[in-house]
């Protein structure tokens, strides 16, 4: 892209756009299944867990069981994503043994994205 005369890095200059330019949601076949999973998270993990409850830093695990001292995050299979969930769980982790006092357990539950 340029701004004038000079060439300029635009990170989303490649994004879709609807027919008016506006940039689309990014929605695709992978985003919709991840929604669709974490929905059906419950379901699958069944009682005894609660779900997207915000600790006191603000963060939100997809699942805790209080009783059983687990947090739960769900990712794609998608390496980064791997990634993301790991650090996400130390985070979460170390936040609940720091309000419990206790030893806590994080698990990463994987989906199989699309692409």
């Amino acid at each position: 892209m340029l701004a004038g005369a000079t060439p300029v890095l635009v990170h989303n200059s490649s994004c879709p756009r609807d027919a008016q330019g506006r940039f689309t949601s990014g929605e695709n076949a992978d985003s919709a299944r991840g929604r669709l999973t974490h929905q059906n998270y419950r379901t699958a993990l069944g009682d005894g867990y609660d779900y997207e409850v915000t600790l006191p830093s603000g963060r939100r695990p997809d699942a805790i069981s209080w009783e059983s001292r687990v947090v739960r995050e769900l990712k794609s299979d998608a390496p980064s994503s791997m990634a993301t969930g790991r650090r996400q769980l130390r985070g979460y982790v170390g936040e609940l043994e720091e309000m419990t006092g206790q030893a806590w357990t994080g698990h990463l539950d994987i989906y199989k994205k699309f692409g």
